[in-house]
């Protein structure tokens, strides 16, 4: 069985937190996501990062399932994204999103050979204000567009067109 965890998603099982240092910040959930596959790997355990996001892995036997959530917690532990990137997304950035969205994502997965549908896309001022309400507009255009599409191709079609703006622009941060 393959589990696919969510981006940023820590595993959690009945174990205590191992006490391990911290080994660096990461800027994204995805780069996160990277170097605990990583470390998972040097582990020993086979983990990947699926193309648009999240940690996948098989079931661990029985018998390695405590060294494999020992395992996930310290890599997830060594290798966390810095808190200043995870706190809500201020109205500029929203709004800078949307513009993203539609000024560069949607031509660029349409240029890849995509109909992007654009049929429930709220208004720009509707998804910044409902965004952080029950209301919210659930209009994700690379998500929606991705699904059903082979992996290989999402990893093709997300490095040509990523989902947010670069992280510089969006955090306004130089690194």
């Amino acid at each position: 069985m393959i589990l696919t965890v969510p981006l940023g998603t820590a595993y959690t099982d009945h174990l205590t937190r191992p006490q391990v240092q911290r080994k660096d910040w990461s800027t994204t959930p995805l780069e996160s996501d990277q170097k605990v596959a990583s470390c998972m790997r040097a582990d020993g355990f086979p983990v990947e990062v699926s193309p648009t996001g999240g940690l996948r892995y098989s079931t661990p036997p029985a018998a390695q399932a405590r060294a494999w959530a020992l395992a996930m917690n310290t890599c997830i532990a060594q290798h966390p994204v810095d808190p200043s990137y995870t706190q809500d997304w201020s109205e500029p950035q929203l709004r800078l999103v949307y513009d993203y969205w539609d000024q560069y994502l949607i031509p660029c997965l349409e240029a890849q050979g995509f109909t992007v549908d654009t049929s429930t896309r709220p208004s720009k001022e509707s998804f910044v204000t409902a965004f952080f309400t029950p209301g919210r507009h659930d209009w994700w255009p690379l998500q929606a567009t991705m699904r059903g599409v082979p992996e290989e191709r999402q990893t093709q079609v997300v490095q040509t067109c990523p989902e947010l703006p670069p992280q510089d622009v969006f955090w306004g941060t130089s690194g």
